[in-house]
């Protein structure tokens, strides 16, 4: 039975590993071919300034979306996660009070012991008096943890017996990881939601490569019009043999323009892919790269200098 356990586990991780082996070869294969149709690319001459004046405004535009997701995911799943810190709170409240007052209750029997046969043996109606106090103190200490742990024990017994939304029962263990994976949960539908809104963004101009460098054309192949002879400079219907030939020599003209517009297009879709990605992280990020990025224009100038 174990073996075969084993066995179904083997296969199940062997098909993952061949799943996501194709998946990876596909994915080459589709960016080995447009790399094959697309020509290298150079900075544009005001790069770096171009790319200093975008950072802010890629700054603002990501803390604006991570603000905008923040609002939606409170609005939606704000509330249920509350209240999961709520119940993981009084649980863990209820435990911390049992093991403290297990502690007070396992002493309190030897120090009412104690100061009875303390209180016995004295004989002095003033010392008997002080004595007697704080005995009925820790006489009344019992009682009120003994109430207080009879109540404190139906607490947590209606929490832990409580289902949670995983069918498990709602032990303080079960709610944290419960808890956490609702937090998980939140960031990945965050995530989503991010790079869903970042991708309307850039896709409606906003992008971040687009300007900052130059894309060179892959070479084209010269497409030659061969030599036409004998009926195929015959005119068509409509037109005369002037026109057929302009229309036959501006032929590589177009599907140059056509290449060339296929490349400018392919490189977009990525730029808006990147763009998505940069803004879907969030402004830390940014930020950080801000810094980075005027660190070393402050370190290279001071070296020029």
């Amino acid at each position: 039975m174990k073996r075969s356990v084993l066995n179904r586990r083997r296969y199940v991780r062997s098909g993952q590993i061949n799943l996501a082996l194709i998946l990876v070869m596909m994915v080459l294969g589709v960016f080995g071919c447009a790399a094959m149709q697309v020509g290298g690319f150079a900075f544009a001459p005001d790069a770096g300034k171009l790319f200093l004046d975008k950072l802010p405004v890629l700054f603002l535009v990501a803390l604006l979306i991570e603000r905008t997701s923040e609002i939606f995911l409170t609005i939606w799943r704000g509330g249920a996660s509350i209240q999961m810190q709520q119940q993981l709170a009084s649980l863990t409240e209820l435990y911390t009070n049992k093991e403290i007052r297990d502690k007070r209750l396992g002493a309190l029997p030897g120090l009412i012991a104690t100061g009875t046969a303390t209180l016995a043996a004295t004989t002095d109606p003033a010392q008997k008096a002080a004595q007697a106090l704080p005995l009925a103190a820790m006489e009344k200490e019992l009682v009120d943890l003994g109430v207080a742990k009879v109540k404190e024990e139906n607490e947590m017994h209606i929490l832990e017996s409580a289902t949670l939304a995983n069918k498990k029962p709602g032990s303080m263990a079960n709610r944290d990881l419960e808890l956490a994976d609702y937090k998980n949960d939140t960031r990945k539908i965050a995530m989503t939601f991010n790079f869903i809104l970042a991708i309307m963004i850039s896709c409606c101009g906003f992008r971040a490569v687009e300007g900052l460098v130059i894309v060179n054309p892959a070479t084209p192949a010269v497409q030659t019009a061969p030599a036409k002879t004998g009926p195929e400079l015959v005119a068509k219907p409509g037109t005369n043999a002037t026109e057929q030939a302009a229309s036959l020599a501006t032929a590589p003209a177009t599907n140059t323009a056509r290449s060339e517009q296929r490349e400018a297009n392919g490189f977009r879709f990525f730029d808006i892919l990147l763009t998505a990605g940069l803004l879907a992280g969030g402004a830390d990020p940014i930020s950080r790269v801000m810094k980075l990025f005027r660190d070393f224009m402050d370190n290279k100038s001071a070296k020029q200098n």
